[in-house]
């Protein structure tokens, strides 16, 4: 791997390790939370943990992996956004600032991954042009 793509790996994996750092927050602040009900408290940490889970399922050091993991981060943190949006409609406990926070690093954490997948792109175009030579 050369040290382009092994330097986006690698800031894609402190990308990473941040949201799901936010989401332990997070989840600290929704069990802690007077307003949400049990119930949905349970919904809400169980969809915490499923995206916590595919944030640290591995690296993304081929092209395809980058796909799967990218697909199964997006699918957790819409599921986990449905399980919020049904479970807290009261978000004053002071929520707002790590709800800005996860965002900026949900944000982070698609370029890291845009960024990774386009270099994996340019080495596939690069060795399919050199085939053809």
């Amino acid at each position: 791997m050369n040290k382009k793509k092994q330097k986006a790996v690698e800031s894609l994996e402190v990308c990473k390790k941040r949201f799901s750092e936010l989401l332990g927050t997070f989840r600290s602040r929704v069990e802690q939370s007077k307003v949400i009900a049990e119930e949905k408290k349970k919904n809400i940490i169980a969809q915490i943990e499923n995206l916590q889970v595919q944030l640290g399922s591995g690296r993304a050091d081929t092209g395809s992996a980058l796909a799967r993991q990218k697909w199964k981060i997006r699918e957790a943190a819409k599921m986990m956004e449905a399980h919020i949006d049904r479970g807290i409609k009261d978000f004053s406990e002071g929520f707002d600032l790590l709800a800005r926070e996860m965002t900026d690093a949900a944000n982070a954490l698609h370029t890291a991954m845009e960024d990774l997948e386009v270099l994996f792109n340019l080495e596939k175009m690069k060795a399919a042009s050199e085939q053809k030579e």
